[in-house]
């Protein structure tokens, strides 16, 4: 039998080993592309798990499984040439996009979608649906869940967005929703008709399933916006991270990183 080592696939794969061995496990290895002594004790253990020969080494038939999951939750380069190709964009101008702008990762280690809850998006939002009374009164009582302005000492991270989110989602679920970031790309729920989807909760069901239904919204987001589609076709960063990231976007440097990041991609 012919055994891949962590020499033989590249770092990015190895990556995409340890997300699925996490999901899969309910483990937390850390990401790090090496397929060291942890991988190879949560490789044995998936290939026990899934029938499979444990030998604690990423073998073929090991892989081939893994590959299948990989292919049908997580976005690759691949994937992300591909998207780019169907709207006429240069792939290094899209993948200068999912290293800058995207969290890397889609998912928590637990499967879950990686999230973002913003309080002053949920005051905002409640205020429109349920009027300015309702949201003055869940400012007093909840501040770190709604208030008009934004200050990121509320955020608290990983899972304990969801704790927010669950907190919030009792007092009005659609509010909830349209207030948090979504996914690989940080899609917030209130652009959910540019990313493609009747309402937010149709958008939060498909970014659960897979990250390629996240690199699908983004698509289409950038396509729904004639500036930004503009702006990419024709490398023109400061303008991406202008609209992308508003105009704190400078103070970051995020049109620097993007120009950089498409240079290494397109070489």
């Amino acid at each position: 039998m012919e055994f891949i080592t962590a020499m033989q696939i590249s770092k990015m794969d190895a990556k995409l080993v340890q997300r699925t061995m996490n999901e899969s496990l309910g483990i937390e290895l850390k990401i790090d592309g090496d397929l060291g002594p942890a991988s190879r004790r949560a490789l044995a253990q998936y290939q026990t798990k899934f029938n499979l020969v444990s030998t604690g080494t990423l073998d073929d038939p090991t892989w081939s499984m893994m590959r299948a999951y990989i292919d049908d939750r997580f976005v690759t380069v691949q994937k992300v040439a591909q998207a780019a190709l169907s709207i006429d964009l240069d792939p290094a101008a899209l993948l200068a996009i999912w290293e800058v702008e995207s969290l890397g990762e889609g998912f928590l280690p637990s499967g879950l979608c990686v999230i973002l809850f913003e309080r002053h998006i949920f005051y905002k939002y409640a205020k429109v649906r349920l009027g300015v009374k309702q949201a003055d009164e869940w400012r007093k009582k909840f501040p770190d869940l709604c208030h008009p302005v934004w200050d990121a000492s509320f955020y608290y991270g990983g899972a304990k967005e969801w704790d927010r989110l669950g907190r919030a989602s009792a007092l009005d679920a659609t509010c909830a929703l349209l207030a948090v970031s979504w996914g690989l790309f940080q899609t917030m729920g209130f652009n959910y008709a540019l990313a493609g989807y009747e309402d937010v909760q149709s958008m939060v069901a498909a970014f659960q399933e897979s990250e390629s239904h996240q690199l699908t919204g983004l698509v289409k987001f950038i396509k729904a916006q004639p500036k930004l589609y503009a702006a990419l076709r024709n490398k023109n960063f400061t303008t991406v991270a202008r609209i992308y990231n508003g105009p704190a976007y400078a103070k970051h440097g995020y049109h620097i990183k993007m120009a950089k990041a498409h240079d290494r991609w397109a070489s």
